[in-house]
């Protein structure tokens, strides 16, 4: 998107450290993880939503609100607060990054999960902006095959290598950095993604 219409591409996210993370999702309440097993299921509250599609479930308000329910209970809770990374923190440093990277442009897009997009907004509210939350742009009826273009395969492709690289310690990263991408599934995800539509 950014080589295509010419944005500046900026890294703004920001994580809480690898280690105390683990260290707080050792001890983590069992209580606040059995609620959110029970608010999050996605896909369990699909079949009775009546959307057209999986990703207009998951953007609609109800679930959205659903969302913000689950956030609400883990910063409440100190341990489960920072097994998340620090939830509120990460949102408020990821759009301060962003807002602090204008250079006088005009627009900037922040491109995020659906769990981040409440508090982003609130977090937004903050400054001078107008804040605006793109439409669906892609037909859900078609399949994800129809879809894919051979660039997305290819950086999938890279993604992976690079993935592997850092995995062999041939790419170097801090320590903490590299136990997140150990104990992430990108790499399984990445390649399952890549066997599946190399059948197609």
């Amino acid at each position: 998107m950014s080589t295509v219409l010419g944005y500046r591409f900026i890294p703004v996210d920001w994580r809480a450290d690898f280690f105390l993370q683990q260290e707080a999702e050792q001890s983590y309440p069992p209580k606040i993880r059995d609620e959110i097993s029970k608010t999050a299921s996605w896909t369990n509250t699909f079949e009775d939503s009546g959307l057209s599609s999986l990703y207009d479930h998951i953007h609609n308000k109800n679930t959205l609100q659903k969302i913000d329910h689950v956030y609400e209970m883990i910063v409440g809770d100190s341990i489960a607060n920072r097994a998340h990374g620090f939830w509120r923190e990460r949102n408020r440093i990821i759009v301060k990054n962003g807002m602090d990277s204008l250079n006088n442009a005009g627009r900037v897009v922040f491109v995020f999960g659906v769990d981040h997009i409440s508090r982003l907004i609130r977090e937004l509210e903050n400054y001078d902006v107008k804040i605006l939350i793109p439409e669906r742009m892609f037909d859900s009826d078609h399949s994800a095959s129809e879809q894919i273009t051979e660039e997305v395969y290819k950086r999938w492709e890279r993604n992976r290598r690079n993935l592997l690289l850092i995995k062999n310690k041939q790419i170097g990263v801090d320590a903490s950095s590299y136990q997140k991408i150990m104990n992430s599934n990108r790499l399984t995800e990445l390649q399952s993604f890549l066997d599946y539509y190399t059948k197609k």
